[in-house]
C-alpha cells in the first residue's frame, strides 16, 4: 500500500527534487538520502522495500510511521509533480503499455545451495534429484520453454479491454459486461499497488480467461426459460463458430510452429561474461530490460569485477555504461552446466551476430561452449554508452 509513495519519494531524492529540511530529515530516517539515490530503481519499488540494513533501510521505522510517510508524500507532491508522474508511469509501464518485454520469466529454480535455503535444506535433508534425465529431460525443457512466448501483461490488458468493448457493442448493455469486472478490478488494484513494472503472475488470470473471452464474442442470447446453463454457449450457431475458431487456431498454430521450428529453431541458453580487472570502484554497469544487472559476487576471488548475463533466447540487447577508461572484456560462451558426476558438459552455442553501437564484431559465426569461449576487449572511454546486440542459435 505504500509502494507507490515510496517510489515517488525515492524518485524525488534521485532527481534532486525540491524537499524541505523537515522532509529530508524524515526520509533520512527511513534510509540515508545518498543510499536511496543508489538503490532507486525506476521499474521496481523492491529495490527500496528490500534494501536491507547494509544500505541503512529502517523497515521498523517505516512500518511505525506510515501515516507520517503519507503526509510527507502529499506535501512533497505539488513541488515535484513532474517527477511523481514520471516515476508512476515507469513503475507501472508493464501493466498498460501494449508492447513486448521479451520472454516471460515463467519458471523459478530451487536450489539447496542458495544462501537463504541452505539451513532449511540441510535440516530437512533436501536435495535435487531429477526424475527424468538425458534426452527426455532436454526435450521436455524445450517444450515447456515455449510457455515463455505469450502476450505480456500490458498486451493482455488491451486484449481484455477490446474483448469487453466488442462484447458491449454486440449486446448494447452494460449489465452484460459485468463478467469482465473482476479482471478490471484486479488491474486497478495492480495500478494502485504497482509493486514493479511487470510480473506475469499478477495477471495470470488474464491469460487463462483469454480463450473464454474470445469464445464469449460468439455466444448468442437465449431465452430465460432454458434451464441448461451450457446452452448459453452451446447453441448450434455458436458450436459452429467455436469449431471454426478451433480449427483455424490449430492450422495457424501448426503452420506458425513449423515455420518457426525449421527457420529459427528452439531458443537456447547462452552466457555472456562482462568483466574488468578488479578495482575498488566499478568501471562500468550494465542495463538489461530497463534494469541494472547485479554484479557477480564470486568474481573478486579471481581478480575480476563484473557480471554474468545468462538467457534462454535467440538474441539479446543490453547497454554498457562506462564509468572509467578501461578494458572491458566481453566473453561469449555456452552455459555452465554439469552432469550427474559433477563434470562440466559441452553445451555448444553458435553466435551469429555481435555488434557494438552498430559496428559488426563477428565477421563470421563462431561456435563456443563454456570452456571454449570467444573473447572481445572493448576499449571503453569514461562516461560513454555502448549498445551491445547479440544473436545465437544451437550449433
Amino acid at each position: 500500500k505504500i509502494g507507490v509513495p515510496i517510489q515517488q519519494i525515492a524518485a524525488t531524492v534521485k532527481n534532486d527534487g525540491l524537499l524541505t529540511e523537515e522532509q529530508k530529515n524524515f526520509i533520512n530516517k527511513i534510509m540515508p538520502l545518498e543510499n536511496m539515490k543508489k538503490a532507486y530503481n525506476p521499474y521496481a519499488s523492491d529495490s527500496i522495500k528490500w534494501a536491507g540494513v547494509k544500505l541503512g533501510y529502517d523497515r521498523d521505522f517505516l512500518e511505525s510511521h506510515q501515516k507520517e510517510l503519507l503526509k510527507h508524500w502529499l506535501a512533497i507532491m505539488p513541488n515535484n509533480a513532474d517527477i511523481y508522474i514520471k516515476a508512476y508511469l515507469k513503475v507501472s509501464i508493464g501493466w498498460w503499455a501494449p508492447y513486448y518485454f521479451k520472454k516471460i520469466d515463467y519458471k523459478s529454480f530451487w536450489s539447496p545451495n542458495r544462501e537463504n535455503l541452505k539451513a532449511f535444506a540441510e535440516e530437512n535433508d533436501l536435495d535435487i534429484n531429477p526424475v527424468l534425465n538425458g534426452k527426455i529431460k532436454e526435450y521436455l525443457e524445450k517444450y515447456y520453454d515455449l510457455s515463455g512466448y505469450f502476450p505480456r501483461e500490458g498486451m493482455l490488458f488491451w486484449l481484455l479491454s477490446f474483448s469487453a468493448l466488442l462484447y458491449f457493442l454486440k449486446r448494447r448493455s452494460f449489465k452484460e459486461i459485468i463478467i469482465y469486472l473482476p479482471c478490471f478490478l484486479l488491474w486497478l488494484t495492480i495500478m494502485v499497488a504497482a509493486p514493479k513494472a511487470r510480473g506475469f503472475r499478477y495477471v495470470l488470470s488474464f491469460a487463462y480467461l483469454l480463450p473464454f473471452f474470445v469464445a464469449l464474442l460468439f455466444a448468442e442470447k437465449t431465452s430465460a426459460s432454458e434451464k441448461n446453463g451450457l446452452s448459453i454457449l452451446l447453441t448450434e450457431k455458436v458450436r459452429k463458430y467455436i469449431k471454426l475458431y478451433a480449427n483455424l487456431s490449430v492450422v495457424v498454430f501448426l503452420t506458425g510452429y513449423g515455420l518457426w521450428y525449421f527457420t529459427i529453431g528452439y531458443p537456447i541458453k547462452a552466457r555472456i561474461d562482462i568483466t574488468t580487472s578488479y578495482n575498488e570502484e566499478p568501471n562500468f554497469f550494465v542495463i538489461l530490460n530497463d534494469e541494472k544487472v547485479p554484479e557477480a559476487d564470486w568474481m573478486p576471488k579471481f581478480g575480476n569485477r563484473g557480471l554474468v548475463i545468462q538467457q534462454i533466447d535467440k538474441k539479446t540487447e543490453f547497454t554498457v555504461i562506462s564509468l572509467q577508461n578501461s578494458d572491458i572484456r566481453i566473453t561469449l560462451r555456452g552455459p555452465d552446466e554439469h552432469d550427474e558426476a559433477g563434470n562440466r558438459t559441452e553445451k555448444w552455442v553458435k553466435y551469429t551476430d555481435f555488434r557494438v553501437n552498430g559496428k559488426k564484431i563477428l565477421p563470421d559465426s563462431v561456435d563456443t561452449w563454456h570452456d571454449q569461449p570467444f573473447r572481445y576487449v572493448l576499449k571503453a572511454e569514461k562516461n560513454k554508452i555502448y549498445k551491445i546486440r547479440l544473436k545465437w542459435r544451437k550449433k
